[in-house]
């Protein structure tokens, strides 16, 4: 019903308001009132937006948005141009000639160090509809710092769990609640013991070969490991979700030497053993296709998969459940990818460009964007303002997006130095690791050391 789906948005809102940092600080922390106007003063102005994606459909939105925009001030005219090169787009931005850009996540460090970005944190404190923004975007908002926003996001990927739902409910039918099989958590899937200690026979135990798990491990066995790093700890328990290595309670030191970590560690065993041993060295399409054979009764994939498995598989056979939640009882994770638009520190028309970015993305126009691209809305209220999204392949997200006391976000310190080069060698240690390879201690004590010596040498860049 509507208003049970309003009061839970609300709920959301509730526990996430006063913070840009997904729920990461206090609301005494936040400054009492905006630094800066957020305002178009009524001046001939013309701003350019640089999309990446080439979609002419979403071109076609965007400059629908921009029609909208014009109309309601009509001395400013925005054009939308569109660049096939990451690299041709920050030549523009910073040259001046194009004022707001959207890039891939992956870029955005550079762009900061290179002094391409303005940090519009002071224009997103004085925006309004910051208090609903969903803490997904909330935390890639301050991905390099809960006090900092260079990117506010235009879309982002992230692994839900898709799960055969005709055998999990052959098997469950006729049995108590507490006698079923799940795929909510990662015990669930797993086994072992859950938040609150008790012992727990996973999927893989119940249904044999039926309960095993596919997954795309080529390249993100690091990305699940830090999820369930990060999804051991409490909340607030981070010194920043922007730099999710790093300690509240041991300031300056890395979460790697604490007893959460080793536990999330034997977790990952676990999760591991659950898998099929190929999945390994999978691609996200050999996983799907695994799923799609029979070869395994639930896959880590994102929202990209529905459609291929719509197409090979009955109706029914699947269903779809939020990303898994860990020994805390949450989940927290980082975006499989992102995208997000910046403002040029070099555009004459900063405060205007900001006042359009935030006309943008707000939930109205931010949620037509997602009901005709398919792209994933930023604010609580989507799923109310358009109801059809729940009908859609957002639906797991959308659920993620307004329970945010149970699934939360977190990034690698990507504004340190030290991270170039680490995620190649991180993610080699992790797949050692998971091929029992290398011992646990050795695994832990070598992300503690690193981040240790990072923060140790650059300082706390998150602040």
């Amino acid at each position: 019903m509507k208003w049970k789906k309003a009061a839970l948005l609300l709920m959301a809102a509730l526990i996430c308001i006063g913070t840009l940092s997904g729920c990461g600080k206090t609301e005494e922390e936040a400054p009492s009132e905006a630094p800066v106007s957020l305002k178009n003063d009524g001046r001939e102005v013309t701003l350019v937006l640089g999309e990446i994606l080439g979609e002419e459909q979403r071109i076609t939105v965007l400059r629908e948005i921009a029609e909208k925009y014009e109309a309601d001030f009509p001395n400013t005219r925005i054009e939308v141009r569109s660049f096939s090169e990451v690299q041709s787009l920050k030549n523009a931005m910073k040259a001046g000639e194009v004022d707001i850009g959207e890039l891939p996540g992956e870029e955005q460090a550079a762009f900061v160090r290179d002094g391409v970005l303005l940090d519009f944190y002071p224009y997103l404190l004085a925006w309004k509809e910051s208090a609903t923004l969903t803490q997904a975007a909330r935390t890639v908002a301050g991905s390099m710092g809960a006090k900092h926003a260079y990117l506010l996001p235009s879309d982002f990927l992230q692994d839900v769990l898709y799960y055969r739902a005709d055998w999990f409910d052959a098997y469950n039918e006729g049995l108590e609640p507490d006698q079923k099989v799940y795929c909510r958590t990662w015990e669930e899937i797993a086994g072992g013991p859950n938040a609150n200690g008790t012992l727990i026979t996973g999927a893989v135990e119940r249904l044999g070969d039926r309960g095993r798990l596919a997954f795309a491990g080529k390249n993100n066995l690091l990305r699940y490991f830090d999820a369930m790093v990060w999804s051991s700890l409490h909340q607030n328990r981070l010194a920043d979700p922007g730099a999710g290595y790093f300690s509240v309670a041991d300031e300056g030191k890395s979460i790697f030497s604490t007893e959460k970590a080793s536990a999330a560690a034997d977790e990952f065993t676990r999760v591991v053993s659950a898998a099929l041993p190929e999945a390994l060295d999978w691609t996200e399409e050999e996983a799907v296709k695994a799923f799609q054979d029979g070869k395994a009764g639930m896959l880590l994939a994102d929202r990209s998969a529905a459609e291929s498995l719509r197409a090979s598989m009955p109706e029914g056979a699947w269903a779809v459940e939020p990303f898994p939640r860990g020994l805390s009882g949450t989940a927290a994770l980082s975006p499989n990818s992102y995208t997000g638009w910046g403002i040029s520190a070099a555009s004459k028309e900063q405060e205007i460009a900001a006042h359009f970015l935030t006309f943008l993305s707000n939930a109205d126009n931010n949620t037509h964007l997602a009901k005709v691209c398919g792209s994933l809305p930023i604010h609580l209220e989507a799923a109310a303002l358009e109801e059809s999204l729940m009908e859609s392949d957002l639906a797991a997200e959308l659920t993620m997006a307004a329970s945010g006391d149970r699934y939360r976000y977190a990034f690698e310190p990507i504004m340190y130095e030290a991270y170039e080069g680490y995620r190649a060698e991180a993610e080699e240690k992790v797949s050692q690791f998971a091929r029992g390879e290398l011992p646990k201690a050795d695994l832990l004590g070598y992300l503690d050391d690193y981040w240790n010596a990072a923060c140790a040498e650059e300082g706390k860049l998150w602040l």
